[in-house]
């Protein structure tokens, strides 16, 4: 099945448009990352390897010591940058996003996540479980950063073939918030996205 960018434009246009990985180095350059503080992960993996192309990441002992890291980075160049997997990787970062809010640094924490065709199918490994009732919670990690007061968000395409995946540009947006605003974001993106276009 084709996509509707090689209908409307053909293969060859189709072909130049970027992934949400080469997208998101471009955008992470221009606000001057350089390094990556992080912990790989299942869910972090394309990610890993997306990004690794141009920046250089950082591995660290856990998910908290890349989350401090983090905010030095923040102290010393002005933007920090943290990678995790899902949900079991973003929450031991939550003590180092309570001090980026509190000291006003820039911090963006990067996580994985489910694609969007897994989600809301099965019970998959680092979905959150009620203890009380069986269902699939695959935002706690962001419900939990948003309690503190930091602005976070899931990375998404758009809901239906003929819509443009706008990804990018939300992840623009919310790198921009934290540097204009001096204050940490989270974002969770869906793995899918940062899979890449095979004969490139």
């Amino acid at each position: 099945m084709s996509n509707s960018y090689e209908k409307n434009f053909g293969l060859d246009y189709e072909q130049t448009l970027p992934t949400l990985g080469e997208s998101m180095v471009q955008i992470l350059h221009f606000f001057g990352a350089k390094i990556i503080y992080g912990v790989g992960g299942d869910f972090a993996a394309n990610m890993i390897a997306a990004l690794s192309t141009q920046l250089k990441i950082l591995p660290a002992s856990n998910e908290m010591h890349a989350a401090f890291c983090a905010c030095a980075q923040a102290e010393i160049d002005g933007m920090g940058f943290c990678l995790s997997t899902y949900t079991v990787g973003s929450l031991p970062c939550m003590s180092a996003a309570a001090l980026a809010k509190t000291e006003r640094l820039p911090v963006v924490f990067l996580s994985g996540a489910p694609g969007e065709n897994e989600v809301h199918r099965n019970a998959i490994h680092h979905t959150v479980h009620n203890a009380f009732e069986w269902c699939e919670d695959y935002d706690a990690a962001l419900r939990a950063f948003s309690a503190i007061g930091i602005r976070a968000e899931r990375l998404q395409g758009g809901r239906n073939r003929s819509q443009p995946n706008i990804a990018a540009l939300t992840f623009f947006e919310l790198v921009k918030h934290a540097y204009l605003n001096r204050e940490p974001i989270t974002l969770k993106y869906p793995v899918i996205y940062s899979v890449p276009k095979p004969n490139r």
